[in-house]
C-alpha cells in the first residue's frame, strides 16, 4: 500500500514522465510488427522495450500496464531490501530501509517506468545471490552461483548498459571467491571468459536476430556508438544537476555513515555481507556517472545499497526513531505526493486538451501528427500515424543530439515537413537545454507560413501551442 500512497499521483497519467512514453510507444508499435533502432529509434538496450511490450500484451496498450508492472517491481525490489538488511538491523530497521527505497525511487526521478524501476530489482537479487556466494564452501556451490549472478547481469546489460560497472563488480567477486576456495589460477581464467561469454549471452542474442534480418549496423550505431557522439550539457547545468543531486543524496549518506558506525560499534566488525553491499554501492556510483553527463534518474541506482547500508542505525529505538524521520521528512520535501498529484492532473488536462482539439485534423495514413517538442504519449493517444523513426521530440529538437542520431536532423525534419503533418505540436519554451538551432528555425519557418495555432494548453511547466495546418482549418475538417 505505500508503494501505491508514493506513486499514486502519476498512476493512470497519459504523459507522466517523458522517457516513458517512448518506451511506451515503441512497445505498443512492437505489438504491429515494429523493430527498435530500426523502424523507430532510440539508444536504450531492446530488453526494456521488451518489458513495455510485455505489459502493453497483458494490459491492452493501456498506460496502466507498465504503470503496474513499475509498482510491482518497486514492491519487489522493496521485499529484497528488506531481506538484504535484516541480517544487519531489527525488523523495524529493515522495512525502513525498503519504505526509504520506495520514496527516493521517486524524488530520484523513477517514479513512474524508468529503467531503474525495472533493473534495480535485478541487481538486489544478484545482491542476494553473492551474499549466499560469500557463505559458500565449496567450488561447484560458488560456481552455481556465480553463474546465477552473471546471467542476471547479462539481463540487466539488456535493459540498460549503464549498469556495466555493477556487473563488473559481481564478476571480480565471484572470481575472488572461487579463489579463497582454492581454484587454481588457470582454471580461474577459463571461467572468467566463460562468466564474460554468459553475460553477454542476452546481448549476443539480440545482435543476432539483427543480423539475421540484416541490421546489424542500425543497432550498433544505436546501441553502442551514438551516446559517444552526443553533446555534452553545458557546465551551469552540470553544476546545477550536481548541486541537485547532493542535496538529495546527503541525508541517504549521512544515515548510511551512521549505519556503518552503528554496526561497528555492536559487532565490533563489520560482517562481509555488509561489506559486499557497500562495493555494490559504490559500483552503483560509477554507474551513475559513467555517461559523464548528470541525469538525476540515474543516481536511483544507488539509492538500495544506501538505505541497506543505513539500516543498522534505523532500528527500534530513539536515534533509530530520530534518524528515521527525518530521512523520510526529506524524501517527501523531495517528492511531495499531494503537490505532485496537483501538477499531474493540471497536465492531464492540458493533455486531454490538446488531443481533443488537434485529433480532428490527424489521419491514420496521411496528415500526420508532428509533435515536434510535447508529450510522445500524443502520438497514441490521437491514433495518429508517425512521421519519423525518430519519434521521441528531444531527438530531432535537442542541439545535444544534432550529430548522434547518424542523420542530418536538419534534412530530416525538413522531410517531415515536407510530408505537411496535419498538426505540429510546439512549445512555448525548451524542456531540452538547448533547441537545435536548424531545426527549429524550419519549423518556426513552416508554422508561420502553413499553419494556424487554434490552441494552447497548460502542460506543467511549459504552455504547449496546437498547430494546424491552413488548408485544414480552412476546409473545416471536423472528422477525419
Amino acid at each position: 500500500m505505500f508503494t501505491f500512497f508514493v506513486r499514486w499521483p502519476y498512476l493512470g497519467d497519459p504523459a507522466a514522465d517523458f522517457d516513458e512514453q517512448l518506451y511506451q510507444l515503441i512497445g505498443q508499435q512492437m505489438l504491429h510488427g515494429a523493430v527498435p533502432f530500426v523502424d523507430l529509434w532510440d539508444r536504450k538496450p531492446i530488453g526494456l522495450f521488451l518489458i513495455y511490450a510485455t505489459a502493453n500484451i497483458i494490459g491492452g496498450e493501456s498506460i496502466w500496464s507498465y504503470q503496474l508492472l513499475a509498482c510491482a517491481s518497486t514492491i519487489w525490489a522493496a521485499a529484497l531490501i528488506f531481506s538484504l538488511a535484516r541480517p544487519f538491523t531489527d525488523t523495524v530497521g529493515a522495512v525502513t530501509a525498503a519504505l526509504l527505497y520506495i520514496i527516493y525511487l521517486s524524488a530520484f526521478g523513477s517514479y513512474v517506468g524508468q529503467s531503474e524501476v525495472f533493473f534495480i530489482p535485478l541487481l538486489l537479487l544478484m545482491t542476494k545471490l553473492a551474499t549466499r556466494l560469500l557463505a559458500a564452501a565449496d567450488q561447484s556451490a560458488a560456481l552455481r552461483l556465480c553463474y546465477q549472478i552473471i546471467l542476471l547481469g547479462g539481463l540487466c546489460l539488456q535493459i540498460k548498459y549503464t549498469v556495466l560497472p555493477q556487473c563488473m563488480f559481481f564478476g571480480i567477486l565471484c572470481l575472488w571467491k572461487l579463489r579463497m576456495l582454492g581454484m587454481p589460477y588457470r582454471v580461474l581464467t577459463r571461467h572468467a571468459g566463460q562468466f564474460a561469454l554468459v553475460g553477454l549471452v542476452p546481448t549476443l542474442c539480440v545482435t543476432a536476430f539483427y543480423l539475421t534480418i540484416g541490421q546489424f549496423d542500425a543497432f550498433a550505431f544505436a546501441n553502442f556508438w551514438s551516446i559517444f557522439q552526443r553533446g555534452p550539457l553545458s557546465g551551469v547545468l552540470k553544476d546545477f544537476y550536481r548541486a541537485q543531486v547532493t542535496i538529495m543524496a546527503f541525508p541517504l549518506f549521512v544515515i548510511a555513515c551512521a549505519g556503518a558506525l552503528a554496526l561497528s560499534l555492536r559487532k565490533r566488525r563489520i560482517a562481509p555481507g555488509y561489506m559486499l553491499v557497500g562495493g555494490w554501492t559504490v559500483s552503483a556510483f560509477l554507474s551513475a556517472t559513467m555517461v559523464g553527463n548528470i541525469y538525476i534518474h540515474y543516481f536511483a541506482t544507488v539509492i538500495p545499497g544506501l538505505v541497506i547500508l543505513a539500516s543498522p542505525a534505523l532500528r527500534m529505538n530513539r536515534l533509530g526513531a530520530v534518524l528515521s524521520s527525518l530521512a523520510m521528512l526529506f524524501g517527501l520535501l523531495f517528492f511531495n505526493p499531494a503537490r505532485h498529484h496537483q501538477i499531474s492532473m493540471k497536465s492531464r488536462a492540458g493533455f486531454e486538451g490538446v488531443v481533443k482539439l488537434a485529433s480532428p485534423f490527424i489521419g491514420k495514413h496521411h496528415d500526420c501528427l508532428y509533435v515536434y517538442d510535447g508529450p510522445t504519449a500524443l502520438y497514441h493517444a490521437t491514433q495518429s500515424c508517425l512521421p519519423t523513426r525518430f519519434i521521441y521530440p528531444d531527438h530531432l529538437n535537442n542541439a545535444q543530439e544534432e550529430n548522434a542520431l547518424g542523420i542530418n536532423t536538419e534534412y530530416e525534419v525538413g522531410r517531415i515537413l515536407a510530408d505537411r503533418p496535419g498538426v505540429i505540436i510546439t512549445a512555448s519554451e525548451p524542456v531540452v537545454p538547448v533547441y537545435n538551432r536548424a531545426t527549429s528555425a524550419l519549423v518556426s519557418k513552416t508554422i508561420a507560413r502553413n499553419y494556424v495555432r487554434i490552441g494552447s494548453f497548460r502542460y506543467f511547466p511549459r504552455v504547449l501551442f496546437v498547430n494546424v495546418r491552413r488548408d485544414l482549418v480552412v476546409a473545416g475538417h471536423s472528422s477525419r
